[in-house]
């Protein structure tokens, strides 16, 4: 599963910078840093990213997450710091929204 999120991670981040035309969006790949020092996206192409990467992951996985909302024993944006961090969290949303969709 993680190899899957993290195709779409990176095929998210190529069709925005596809479509805003933006080079270093369009070499993304999965060793670049989302957000910190060197990062590729900047505050409203994030938005967009984690906007789109919610409705792929619907799309793929059948199940609705919201990446941004905040949980007391998670650092809203420590998963944000590259793509296999992310990958992580995001496979970790869908097993517990899977997990409460069976339970519940």
């Amino acid at each position: 599963m993680k190899d899957k999120i993290i195709g779409i991670i990176v095929d998210t981040v190529h069709k925005i910078g596809l479509e805003e035309s933006v080079p270093k969006l369009q070499e993304f790949n999965k060793d670049s840093v989302i957000i910190g020092s060197k990062d590729a996206l900047d505050s409203i192409s994030l938005v967009r990213f984690i906007w789109e990467l919610e409705e792929r992951i619907a799309k793929e996985f059948k199940v609705e997450i919201e990446i941004l909302k905040s949980s007391p024993d998670r650092n809203l944006f420590s998963f944000l710091k590259n793509v296999p961090s992310l990958a992580d969290y995001v496979g970790l949303l869908i097993r517990e929204k899977n997990d409460s969709s069976v339970s519940g």
